[in-house]
C-alpha cells in the first residue's frame, strides 16, 4: 500500500478554498468575472485540479459505476434545489451537467479512457509512448472544439480542454514510481526555482493580457463562441503548466499540517455541497446587500470549507457516497450468514449424535 503523499493534500486544501471562492466572487457586490484576481484564479486552480485527479486515478468498474450514480444523484438535488428556490423549471436530464457538475462527468469520461492509456510498465519504451499520447492530446486540445455545437452538452468542450492536463498527472505519477529519481539538493532547489519563475511569467501574461477573458479560462468554449485563437490556447497551457510546475514542485510539502491537510483530503465532498451555500446565498443577495472586502469572502470560503470538510463529513463520504455502508452491510450479512449456517450444521451434528446414541441404547435394551 502506498504511503498517503500530504503534499497532494495540502494543495487540494488551497485549491478548494480558491474554488469556493471564486464561485463566490461570482455574487458578491463590486465584483466581477473580469478582474485580474478572478482571471487568476481561473488560469490554474481546474488545470491543476485535474492534473491532480489524473495523478490518483485508477479504473475499476465499482469507480464508475459510484461515480455515475453520485452524477445523477447530484445532477437531481442540484435541479430540484434550483427549481424549488428561484421558481425554475428545469428539467431533470443527464446529457448537459447542471454548473459544477461538469468535473464528474469528464472525469467518468476520464476514468473510461485509463484502460487504453495505462500500461504494464513503465519502461523506457513505454514512457516515450506515454510522451506521444500525451502530445496527441495537446494537439486535440488545439484543434478541437471549433464551432458552437461543441460545448456544454456532455461537457464535450471542457473533456477536450484538460484532457492533455488529465493524461499528463496519471502518466506523471506512474513514470516517476517506474523510474524514480533521486535530486541532489542543489538541482533541487534549482529546479523549485525554475518554476517559480515561470509561475511569476504566467501571473504577468494574465495581468497584462486583458484581452484573455474569463469565458477563454471556463475551458467550455469553442473558438467560435470563445472568441479566442490558437495562440491564446497556447499561452492558457503555458500559464497552467507553470502553475502545475510551481504548485507540485516549488511548493511541494510532504509533511502533516494539522487540520489543513486532513481538509484538504475531504475535497470532494467540499466540491459537491459548496454550491448549496453558493446558491443560497445568491437567493437571500447575502453578498449583494452591501460590499464585502475580499478578506471577508476568503474567511467565508475557508467556513465553508471547514463546514464540508470536516470528519463528520468524511464518514458521510466514505459510508454513503463511497458506497462502503453497502460493504459492510454486505460484509456482515455474509458473517452471520456464515455463522447461522455453522450453528445449523453443528445442530444437525448434534441431532446425529443423539440419534446415534438413542439408537444404542435401543440395541442393547433389546439385547
Amino acid at each position: 500500500m502506498d504511503k498517503r503523499d500530504y503534499a497532494f493534500d495540502n494543495i487540494k486544501f488551497f485549491l478548494i478554498v480558491l474554488v469556493v471562492f471564486a464561485h463566490l466572487l461570482e455574487i458578491a457586490k463590486g465584483y466581477s468575472t473580469t478582474s485580474d484576481l478572478y482571471r487568476i484564479i481561473y488560469s490554474f486552480h481546474m488545470p491543476l485540479f485535474i492534473f491532480i485527479t489524473g495523478y490518483f486515478a485508477r479504473f475499476s468498474k465499482r469507480r464508475v459505476v459510484n461515480m455515475i450514480l453520485i452524477y445523477i444523484a447530484f445532477q437531481h438535488l442540484y435541479i430540484l434545489y434550483i427549481n424549488e428556490k428561484f421558481g425554475y423549471n428545469n428539467i431533470i436530464q443527464f446529457t448537459t451537467p447542471y454548473w459544477l457538475l461538469w468535473y464528474l462527468l469528464v472525469y467518468i469520461f476520464y476514468l473510461f479512457l485509463i484502460p487504453l492509456l495505462d500500461f504494464e510498465k513503465y519502461d523506457l519504451k513505454n514512457s516515450i509512448k506515454a510522451i506521444l499520447v500525451i502530445f496527441v492530446s495537446i494537439g486535440i486540445y488545439f484543434i478541437m472544439p471549433r464551432d458552437k455545437t461543441q460545448g456544454y452538452y456532455l461537457t464535450v468542450s471542457r473533456f477536450i480542454t484538460f484532457l492533455p492536463y488529465f493524461i499528463m498527472g496519471f502518466y506523471a505519477r506512474n513514470i516517476i514510481k517506474a523510474n524514480p529519481i533521486k535530486l541532489k539538493k542543489w538541482q533541487d532547489i534549482v529546479l523549485r526555482m525554475f518554476f517559480l519563475v515561470i509561475a511569476f511569467v504566467a501571473l504577468c501574461i494574465i495581468f497584462n493580457k486583458k484581452e484573455i477573458s474569463s469565458n477563454m479560462l471556463y475551458g467550455s468554449y469553442s473558438y467560435e463562441y470563445g472568441k479566442y485563437t490558437a495562440k491564446i490556447k497556447l499561452i492558457l497551457m503555458f500559464c497552467a503548466l507553470a502553475w502545475i510546475g510551481f504548485f507540485t514542485i516549488t511548493l511541494r510539502f510532504n509533511k502533516k499540517i494539522p487540520f489543513l491537510t486532513r481538509l484538504g483530503k475531504n475535497t470532494f465532498t467540499v466540491f459537491l455541497f459548496h454550491g448549496f451555500f453558493v446558491k443560497y446565498f445568491l437567493f437571500e443577495n447575502t453578498l449583494w446587500k452591501e460590499e464585502y472586502s475580499r478578506m471577508h469572502i476568503l474567511l467565508l470560503s475557508v467556513w465553508i470549507v471547514v463546514v464540508l470538510g470536516n470528519i463528520v463529513m468524511e464518514y458521510f463520504a466514505k459510508y454513503i457516497l463511497y458506497g462502503e455502508a453497502i460493504d459492510v452491510s454486505i460484509s456482515f450479512s455474509k458473517k452471520m450468514y456464515a455463522k447461522l449456517k455453522d450453528r445449523k450444521k453443528l445442530t444437525i451434528d448434534e441431532n446425529k449424535d443423539n440419534n446415534i446414541d438413542i439408537n444404542v441404547s435401543e440395541i442393547k435394551r433389546m439385547e
